[in-house]
């Protein structure tokens, strides 16, 4: 019996298939039995299932293919070329293999305009720019598919689009895995993301995503970045062998992190907010936790940092973020690092066996520290260049450096410490040059360097910030002229160019800052101004570098610089901003 081809199949179709008949579905179902090159375009606006029983057979090279108003189903096919599903259309695709023409070799599916697609068990490879595009308005269902070999993204969801990926594999790229973007939804879950040399997903522009029981490894810019008002949330997540991050929250994002494990590298937020709860970090190369800027205040809680080699959670520039129920053992390092005017809350955080610095406090930081615990680290803290903690009810078995270098001392230091359960409290008093024990003193007025407590004498500290003179800020090597270079990436301005070169030689094998440690990459003059160069109001207080141009305040800097990522100066390249410790 001779079956009757309905208005809207392409003749076309008809040179390399049979038509086998109406599916259950009432889809006219074709089968492919030839392999077939057509240079002409395909439009599909009827119901459709083209498939194929013989490998050697399922082979279609196209110009392009256009669904429209119409569900296309394909099956067990090898497709090379372009396909467009668009005008509300349907494309379901399982066992297929899509990759893109050798004369349009960007991209190979393209699905918008309010249209479906279901892939199942299909394979993406060979873009150059995007295998698969999803958006405006487009829904999708991603399931068990491989993307692999693609240069620069193995999967764009833009504009609205909405979906999920379900137990897929993303393999290579050199900019973005993922990309969702402008407005788009799109949960991730049991994915593997590997051996990118990019990033493996990107959040941007008020776009949500979330990943459920996924698996980062090896992707070398970074696993999820989530940026400029996007949401993201990571659930029961593996991140491993990463390169600059495992999580990059920045520019008023939102970010929530639960239940997942790092390792190598951790968590960023920049500029914005979230949360960190119920993770895990071990055998660290960067920090586990860094909050960087004025709007940068997660909440951290019920975390383990266990063996970092470098510091174990970093709060700076104005940072305030809350620290709950963490705990930190075995680091090279210090444990904590709190600078640049950072006002972060911690409480009920145990700190163990730290190589150096219990909780480092440096550059006008004012954090709050109650209930916590710090043993076995070289010294439990360290308070520099007039910062102004409130540590409350803490056991603290070690030393308290308070260093104030000459003039730079703090007007008053009061609290009630205790080193072990079993011992009381005991006050602490540092006023005006003098440290002492209730009323009794223990120490004349000289100056010296810094300021040592002994372990039996610590805990609880209220220390507030005004120095007693406006002097410049000396050179930390001859303490004779005034410090005029500072210390790439830090900021801190501590050298004098007489000083530079003897520097950079005696500190060679281990070129880092005499005041937070962190590595030393160069030294940069410093040209800075007494009042803000954009709104001629505020005081200079921010330094940009590389370039170490010191003429704007914290507000107008960021404002200028951390968009278009260029110094209003010099027209050069912005690294980083630091809101900089005044100098007089």
């Amino acid at each position: 019996m001779e079956i009757k081809i309905p208005p809207g199949i392409p003749s076309l179709l008809l040179n390399f298939t049979e038509t086998v008949g109406a599916d259950e579905q009432r889809r006219l179902v074709m089968k492919v039995v030839k392999p077939a090159v057509i240079e002409e375009p395909i439009y599909i606006r009827q119901r459709l299932k083209l498939t194929c029983d013989n490998k050697k057979d399922n082979h279609l090279e196209i110009k392009w293919v256009t669904i429209s108003q119409a569900e296309a189903e394909f099956e067990n096919l090898e497709i090379q070329g372009l396909v467009h599903c668009t005008g509300e259309g349907t494309l379901i695709a399982r066992n297929c293999t899509f990759t893109p023409s050798d004369q349009q070799p960007n991209t190979a599916v393209e699905v918008f305009a309010q249209s479906k697609c279901i892939f199942e068990n299909c394979v993406f490879s060979n873009a150059i720019v995007c295998p698969l595009t999803i958006r405006d308005r487009a829904s999708f269902e991603i399931i068990n598919c491989t993307f692999h070999l693609n240069t620069q993204t193995s999967l764009l969801i833009l504009e609205s689009a909405k979906g999920f990926v379900n137990k897929s594999t993303f393999l290579g790229t050199d900019k973005f895995s993922v990309y969702v973007f402008s407005n788009s939804q799109c949960e991730f879950n049991e994915c593997k993301f590997s051996e990118i040399a990019g990033k493996g997903a990107y959040v941007f522009k008020n776009s949500e995503a979330t990943f459920n029981k996924c698996r980062f490894e090896k992707i070398k810019g970074g696993a999820i970045n989530c940026s400029t008002d996007g949401t993201t949330i990571v659930d029961n997540c593996t991140f491993s062998g990463n390169g600059h991050s495992g999580v990059h929250a920045q520019f008023n994002c939102k970010t929530q992190i639960k239940n997942s494990t790092f390792t190598s590298s951790g968590i960023i937020y920049e500029y914005c907010g979230g949360l960190i709860d119920s993770c895990t970090f071990t055998n660290m190369n960067s920090p586990g936790v860094c909050c960087l800027g004025y709007k940068s205040n997660p909440a951290v809680k019920n975390c383990k940092i266990k063996t970092y080699n470098n510091f174990g959670i970093v709060i700076r520039d104005a940072a305030n973020p809350s620290l709950y129920n963490i705990s930190l053992e075995s680091g090279k390092t210090h444990a904590i690092m709190i600078s640049d005017f950072s006002s972060p809350r911690i409480a009920k955080t145990t700190i163990n066996n730290c190589l150096n610095t219990g909780i480092c406090i440096v550059n006008g930081a004012n954090p709050e520290i109650n209930n916590c615990i710090i043993n076995s680290c070289k010294k439990a803290i360290e308070i520099m260049t007039t910062s102004s903690p409130l540590i409350q009810n803490c056991i603290i078995n070690g030393d308290i450096l308070i260093h104030h270098r000459g003039e730079l001392l703090p007007t008053k230091f009061i609290g009630n410490v205790k080193n072990s359960e079993n011992s009381s409290f005991k006050s602490l008093i540092y006023q005006d040059g003098m440290f002492s024990i209730g009323e009794e003193a223990k120490m004349p007025q000289e100056e010296p360097d810094f300021v040592e407590i002994p372990e039996m004498d610590i805990g609880n500290l209220d220390l507030s910030c005004e120095s007693k003179s406006e002097h410049k800020q000396m050179c930390m090597i001859c303490h004779k002229e005034e410090a005029e270079l500072a210390c790439v990436p830090c900021g801190h301005i501590l050298i004098c160019h007489n000083c530079k070169d003897s520097f950079e030689k005696s500190e060679r094998e281990k070129k880092v800052c005499p005041i937070c440690s962190t590595p030393v990459l160069k030294l940069v003059n410093v040209f800075q101004e007494q009042e803000c160069q954009i709104c001629c109001d505020s005081k200079a207080d921010t330094m940009i570098l590389p370039c170490g141009h010191f003429e704007y305040c914290y507000k107008c800097a960021v404002r200028a610089c951390e968009v278009s990522k260029i110094c209003p100066t010099c027209r050069g390249r912005v690294i980083s901003i630091r809101h900089m410790f005044p100098t007089v």
